[in-house]
């Protein structure tokens, strides 16, 4: 995966965001998947300021620029983070990061997959309604929201001191395989 940041990202912890990264996807392919490892290595995740986020998407509506949030494509990320060392708000920038991963992982999964919506959508720039069809890779993620479905993720930051990170993130963990168990997902 390539990992890029803006120039106003001075303070972030890039080694702790790339380590987060890894982890979280790692988690969720079979490390003997290769074909799965290689999709996912593919993809271009763009990390900016939340400064930068002002009319970057045109067609989304309603999104507040002064916290995180991101977007996911085909095979790129952009994820809108704060510039700062506040454990706090990276806290805040991993639940959005690790969010839109799993918007990734499930189109590496499940490409041209429908999804009937169980929930209406209520984010920003989305207008979804129960029943409605949307992609697999964000109607999943989204419902699972609605219904509660998040766990602590934790991961290890090393400087400047070594410390234990722990945020919430989505549950996708049902339908992907697991770092060391190949499941039989055909039947999602």
């Amino acid at each position: 995966m390539k990992i890029a940041y803006s120039a106003k990202l001075s303070n972030v912890n890039q080694n702790l965001i790339s380590r987060t990264i890894l982890q979280f996807t790692n988690e969720h392919i079979y490390n003997k998947d290769y074909q799965m490892i290689n999709e996912r290595n593919q993809w271009v995740i763009n990390l900016w300021h939340t400064s930068e986020a002002e009319g970057f998407f045109e067609d989304m509506t309603g999104i507040n620029y002064n916290m995180p949030w991101g977007h996911t494509g085909k095979k790129v990320i952009h994820v809108f983070i704060h510039n700062s060392k506040n454990l706090y708000k990276v806290m805040e920038g991993m639940s959005v990061l690790t969010h839109e991963l799993a918007h990734a992982l499930l189109y590496i999964y499940y490409k041209s997959k429908r999804y009937t919506l169980k929930h209406n959508e209520n984010y920003s720039g989305f207008n979804g309604r129960a029943g409605q069809q949307r992609n697999f890779a964000s109607g999943f993620v989204h419902d699972q929201l609605a219904e509660g479905k998040i766990r602590d993720f934790s991961v290890w930051q090393y400087s400047p001191t070594k410390k234990k990170i722990t945020f919430k993130v989505v549950d996708i963990r049902d339908v992907t395989n697991s770092r060391n168990k190949k499941k039989r997902l055909d039947t999602v």
